[in-house]
């Protein structure tokens, strides 16, 4: 039995049957959407899969501003919003966030072109989701992220 640290972040992992995989305590998450149909789905599945609803920002420079004032663990990006873009908007909070306390970026978009993905990788986004979210690949990707991430998941 493993004793748990109180200021331990806990994000629950749940496969597709509801099984707790793994767990995390107090897990901050945004989703950065210009869209409410697209928002509303992404934040359904990631309620679904880690029990936390995020919170959202609808352009780049809320999520700017959101990251000045909040520290999220993960932030999902889209990267075609009015104000700023994904892009812009990545590369401006990895400038903001030290090394320890940078949040795991995600990139969404419905843009799969090879050229297109390449240039989001760039902006400094650890990952990158198409349009439309499968619910398997999201899991995946937060698997990845909470195993990459500073605060790796315990074992349930």
């Amino acid at each position: 039995m493993m004793k748990k640290n109180e200021d331990e972040k806990v994000l629950t992992h749940m496969d597709l049957n509801g099984e707790v995989l793994s767990q995390k305590r107090n897990l901050k998450i945004l989703v950065v959407e210009d869209n409410s149909m697209s928002f509303t789905l992404t934040a359904t599945m990631i309620q679904r899969l880690t029990g936390v609803f995020p919170d959202r920002a609808v352009n780049g420079q809320e999520a700017v501003e959101c990251a000045k004032d909040t520290s999220y663990d993960l932030i999902f990006m889209d990267q075609y919003m009015p104000v700023m873009n994904g892009s812009e908007a990545s590369e401006r909070i990895n400038a903001l966030s030290s090394t320890d306390k940078k949040p795991m970026l995600v990139g969404l978009s419905g843009a799969t072109h090879p050229a297109d993905i390449k240039k989001f990788h760039r902006s400094g986004i650890d990952q990158f989701l198409a349009k439309p979210l499968r619910l398997q690949k999201l899991k995946e990707v937060l698997i990845s992220c909470s195993v990459s991430s500073p605060l790796a998941l315990k074992t349930a």
